[in-house]
């Protein structure tokens, strides 16, 4: 394929190649900023019409917008807007731990004075919604006041953290998706959401995980093996650790837990379970 040099002879047709790519560029950065813009103003009539079917509709495009900003983190006029809008959608149409998800994604992230004041009322109708007290709201809501637009890995952690916090199974996927953006964009992550993960892929309930969170230390010994953790859960965990290495077909490791659950004298009620457990390690089933 023939290319017109830039270094020709002829000026004329070198300034009209140069104008031709910038433009062709600017086009296409005109073209993603009005995508998200026109998003934005969608969303915002989509809001104020009163049609709940069409406003739930929406809620996809929407979201993709959305989790495009929360990943990247960049920094934009449109992102916290579209966040609060996005939030205000979800409670329109009853999702309410997303939708204060979105809220407190902005607040952290995209922190805008202005616009966190006009959420306010906003924010606390979310709060309740999900179950929590004027107390527990007031504290989250000045907690997550942050004085300049920066997005730090910290953020992303306190972000997490707060989801986490609120032992709520409908925010199971946006837990999951924030730590791997955490992991992928920064390389690391705190022990106590590794923890969190490990949790809940052994099947620990939000009301069991509600009472020995603030028992599980930020380190790198297992969860079962916690010093703060009482006798109770800490068979619990051993329990359902065993039961997943199992499942998974890991049984040395489940053996050695094994070992470990006998030695703690689990009680006379724990040893059918126990040799059970045991009885498939060996024949590996």
């Amino acid at each position: 394929m023939w290319v017109f040099p830039l270094n020709s002879k002829f000026p004329i047709m070198k300034k009209l190649f140069v104008l031709t790519m910038f433009a062709v560029w600017g086009m296409g950065m005109v073209k993603a900023q009005f995508s998200d813009t026109t998003e934005l103003a969608y969303l915002q009539v989509v809001n104020n019409s009163g049609n709940i079917d069409l406003v739930e509709n929406n809620i996809p495009n929407a979201q993709s917008v959305a989790w495009s900003y929360i990943v990247t983190g960049k920094k934009s006029k449109v992102a916290p807007l579209l966040l609060m809008e996005l939030a205000e959608s979800c409670y329109f149409t009853s999702n309410f731990t997303e939708g204060f998800f979105y809220l407190i994604a902005q607040r952290y992230l995209f922190p805008d004075k202005k616009l966190s004041h006009a959420a306010a009322p906003l924010f606390y109708e979310l709060a309740y919604a999900i179950g929590m007290d004027e107390g527990r709201a007031k504290e989250l809501f000045e907690k997550t006041k942050k004085p300049k637009n920066t997005v730090l890995y910290n953020d992303y952690v306190q972000l997490t953290y707060t989801m986490v916090g609120l032992f709520d199974k409908k925010a199971e996927n946006e837990i999951k998706f924030l730590i791997k953006t955490i992991y992928e964009k920064y390389g690391k992550l705190p022990y106590k959401l590794q923890h969190w993960l490990f949790l809940n892929t052994i099947g620990v309930k939000e009301r069991a995980l509600k009472k020995m969170w603030d028992n599980i230390a930020d380190n790198q010994k297992e969860v079962y093996r916690q010093d703060n953790l009482n006798r109770h859960f800490r068979r619990k965990l051993y329990r359902k650790s065993i039961r997943h290495y199992i499942r998974i077909g890991a049984y040395s490791k489940a053996r050695e837990l094994v070992l470990e659950y006998r030695a703690g004298s689990p009680g006379i009620l724990f040893y059918p379970d126990l040799w059970i457990k045991s009885l498939r390690c060996w024949l590996r089933i």
